[in-house]
């Protein structure tokens, strides 16, 4: 889950600032298999909710974030 990997993404690296080295390294935080979180990095990164580094890292440019959404179902 995206949102998920948002929330813990926050305990890993409390105030942003500091990028992840790798993917790798994050999936390890937060417990999940590597190419799950390679899939949501890709997507909150293509929302602008996480940036990679030139260097392959991630980070997260804001110290705080309020999202609301509405979900219906299909």
């Amino acid at each position: 889950m995206a949102a998920e990997l948002l929330t813990k993404f926050k305990d890993i690296t409390p105030d942003g600032s500091v990028p992840l080295h790798n993917q790798r390294e994050l999936a390890r935080g937060v417990e999940r298999d590597v190419k799950r979180v390679h899939e949501d990095v890709g997507v909150l990164s293509q929302l602008g909710l996480l940036e990679r580094t030139p260097s392959g890292g991630v980070v997260c440019p804001f110290v705080e974030m309020h999202i609301d959404m509405c979900l219906k179902a299909a």
